[in-house]
C-alpha cells in the first residue's frame, strides 16, 4: 500500500518543495525580470465582445523526471499573480517550459504551452507565502500553506484549489474513493490512477472531483470519465477539465 503523506509536510512527497520555497524570494526577482509576455483576446461565455488579456510567465529549473516545478505568473501590470508549485502530467515538457509557445495563461496561474504540436497544461497546485511572495487563490485572504500538508483536521484539503474532502484509506484495496466538496456530501466513486509512484500520496489539487492530482505525482481520474472522454471531441481551451483529460488520453495512447 502506498503510504499517505503526513500532516507534518510534503518534504518527502515532493522532495524539492523546501528548496524551491527557500528560493522563492529570489525567484520572484528573476521572474519579474525574465517572465515571457503573452496576450490574447478572450471572449467570455461566447460573447462577441472580446477582452484583452495580458500576462507573463516564468519557470525555475526542475529535474527532468519530476511532475512538479516552481513557476510564477504576472498580471497586466507585471504584478505577481501566482508563485508556487506547478504540476504537469508530462515531465518531458519541463525542459521547454521557458521556450515553448504559450497558448494561454489562466486567472489562477495555470499555463498552457504548445510542446511538440500538442497543448500541455502546467497546473498551479500550491502557492507559496513568504515576506516577498504573497499568493492567494482568486484573492482569498487565506495564507498559503507552503510545503505543509493542505489537509485539515476533518480530512478536508482546505487550502487548495478545488477543495475536496477525500478518504484514501480504502483506495489501494478496491480502487474506490469517498470524495465530496463537503464532509457530508461524500460519495464513493471508482477512480483510475495514472503515473503511480511509491512516494507518499495525498491529494493536492482537484478538478471538480473528476481529476485529482496527488503529491506523489500520480493522477486519479474518475473511471466513468476515463477513457470514455477520449472519444469525445472538445475544444482545446485553457485549463478546463476536458482538455487536461484529453492530454491524458494522448499520453496513454487511448484510441
Amino acid at each position: 500500500m502506498v503510504e499517505m503523506a503526513s500532516a507534518a509536510g510534503l518534504e518527502d512527497a515532493i522532495p524539492n518543495c523546501p528548496r524551491w520555497l527557500t528560493a522563492a524570494d529570489g525567484f520572484l526577482d528573476d521572474c519579474q525580470g525574465k517572465a515571457r509576455y503573452f496576450t490574447r483576446t478572450f471572449y467570455p461565455s461566447g460573447s462577441n465582445r472580446g477582452e484583452k488579456e495580458e500576462n507573463s510567465v516564468w519557470f525555475a529549473s526542475a529535474p527532468p523526471d519530476s511532475h512538479f516545478l516552481m513557476g510564477c505568473t504576472l498580471g497586466r501590470d507585471r504584478m505577481l499573480s501566482f508563485l508556487g508549485l506547478y504540476y504537469t502530467v508530462e515531465p518531458s515538457a519541463i525542459a521547454q517550459a521557458n521556450t515553448a509557445p504559450i497558448l494561454g495563461i489562466g486567472f489562477d496561474g495555470d499555463v498552457v504551452l504548445s510542446v511538440g504540436g500538442h497543448p500541455v497544461t502546467l497546473t498551479a497546485v500550491q502557492p507559496f507565502d513568504t515576506p516577498k511572495v504573497k499568493t492567494r487563490w482568486s484573492g482569498s485572504r487565506t495564507v498559503a500553506v507552503n510545503c505543509q500538508s493542505p489537509r485539515g483536521q476533518d480530512g478536508g484539503n482546505h487550502l487548495m484549489r478545488g477543495n475536496t474532502f477525500a478518504d484514501l484509506s480504502h483506495y489501494d484495496a478496491d480502487g474506490t474513493l469517498a470524495v465530496g466538496f463537503f464532509p457530508n456530501t461524500k460519495e464513493t466513486l471508482k477512480f483510475v490512477e495514472l503515473f503511480r509512484s511509491p512516494l507518499p500520496r495525498e491529494i493536492i489539487y482537484s478538478l471538480s472531483n473528476v481529476l485529482l492530482v496527488t503529491t506523489s505525482g500520480s493522477v486519479l481520474v474518475r473511471s466513468d470519465w476515463f477513457p470514455k472522454v477520449c472519444h469525445e471531441g472538445v475544444p482545446e481551451r485553457i485549463a478546463n477539465s476536458p482538455m487536461l483529460l484529453h492530454q491524458l488520453c494522448r499520453i496513454q495512447r487511448v484510441k
